[in-house]
């Protein structure tokens, strides 16, 4: 990547200019182009972009900005029509005639009002204006400055916006801080292939395609269809967009950051007998039975703890020590964080302590094992925890909330296949 000293400011934003000025003439002589529409919507933001970072050494630097405002309305407004159609296929939603006629409306009044916009606009006089504006100097003229405090932005909206339950207008600032940071990198000399610039473009296009199911969503509300149709329409598009979001918060959780947590409920145990304490009842013969099956098809998915965390009680350390033989586990934890009774942030507290490991098991007892479950996935749901059953659930955090993700469970009677 270039240098940032290496590329004068004046010419970074006579590029830009350029650019901006090809496309917006392009635009005007084939206003029906959703291609012209794309580079026009493209070479706006990178010009934004620009101004932001040099704002300070450019004068003007707001109002260019604010004259640019109506050119991306109308191209939104022109591209969410045209690719809701799109969207709406990808969703299962079926042709409909008069849905199509309806975005074809909308669109054609927005290529209308851009077609005015650029007449009425003269571009080659605000070209000409703009120029002369980006050569007055003035400031500090190294937009490697501007890093600083956009990566700060850009690392917390990322975690807002890959945090579970986060709502999609979160996703939606992430998107648009992910497109000033990627444009920012192009400023400083960044080139296509250059593999962070072509991470930041993947997550663009997964921000992307939720922000579509979004405006899609808004047109249909906007449009003239019965309340069943909208009702069909919007159920479709609310279950792309689902898919779309989880599709997105896989791929922000990198496998290095995650730790892999098979939670295991010890196998059936014998009855309290007159006089004998709870915590030394011992496991039946059919409950040995159930978790070697339970095990064996657990060995055969891939599961490899690297550590058993157990409770100290009878029953529950002999499933730990079962499982430690049948998946070839030599480190075992008893830890009274694992008792019925106890709160769940105190065993996720030990976990924590356990990092860089990547897959554990613990092994303990119900209802405490569903309450640590519901806790680790941060949402109220029951998980019914048969004996001998394993629930796996990946946490995408270690520090702060685990924010984890459900990923299989394994009960005695899938594993026998009965």
């Amino acid at each position: 990547m270039t240098p940032p000293d290496a590329r004068k400011p004046e010419a970074i934003a006579r590029e830009r200019l350029d650019t901006l000025a090809s496309s917006l003439r392009r635009a005007a002589e084939h206003p029906g182009d959703a291609d012209s529409i794309h580079d026009l919507r493209v070479s706006i933001r990178r010009f934004k972009q620009m101004l932001r970072v040099f704002d300070g050494v450019f004068p003007h630097c707001g109002k260019m900005r604010r004259d640019l405002k109506g050119f991306m309305a109308r191209c939104g407004e022109m591209r969410n029509c045209d690719v809701a159609g799109e969207v709406l296929a990808a969703a299962g939603v079926p042709a409909d005639q008069a849905l199509k006629r309806q975005l074809k409306q909308r669109r054609a009044r927005a290529e209308s009002e851009l077609a005015t916009l650029l007449e009425d606009w003269h571009v080659d006089a605000h070209m000409r204006r703009w120029s002369e504006w980006l050569k007055a100097k003035r400031g500090d003229p190294r937009p490697a400055h501007a890093l600083p405090k956009l990566s700060h932005d850009l690392l917390h909206a990322g975690r807002a916006a890959a945090k579970t339950g986060a709502g999609y207008e979160k996703m939606h600032e992430f998107r648009l801080l992910v497109k000033r940071y990627r444009y920012t990198l192009e400023l400083l000399g960044g080139k296509t292939g250059d593999p962070q610039l072509e991470t930041l473009r993947g997550l663009q296009e997964r921000l992307g395609a939720i922000n579509d199911c979004v405006t899609t969503a808004d047109l249909i509300h906007a449009m003239d269809l019965s309340a069943a149709a909208k009702g069909r329409i919007t159920a479709a598009l609310s279950r792309l967009l689902a898919r779309r979001a989880a599709e997105f918060r896989e791929l922000t959780h990198s496998k290095e950051d995650r730790m892999k947590i098979c939670i295991l409920r010890h196998a059936e145990a014998e009855p309290q007998g007159a006089g004998m304490a709870d915590a030394a009842r011992k496991l039946t013969p059919e409950g040995k039975r159930e978790l070697r099956d339970v095990l064996r098809t657990a060995k055969d998915a891939g599961v490899e703890p690297e550590v058993i965390l157990t409770s100290p009680w009878t029953r529950a350390l002999e499933t730990a020590h079962a499982a430690g033989e049948a998946l070839s586990v030599e480190q075992m934890i008893e830890t009274k964080a694992l008792l019925p009774d106890v709160l769940p942030a105190q065993i996720w507290g030990e976990i924590r302590s356990l990092r860089p490991l990547k897959e554990i098991m613990v092994v303990g007892h119900e209802p405490h094992l569903s309450r640590f479950a519901a806790f680790l996935l941060e949402a109220p749901v029951a998980i019914d925890m048969k004996k001998a059953a394993i629930v796996r659930i990946d946490v995408q955090e270690r520090e702060g909330p685990p924010r984890g993700v459900l990923k299989w469970m394994l009960t005695p009677k899938l594993a026998s296949g009965k």
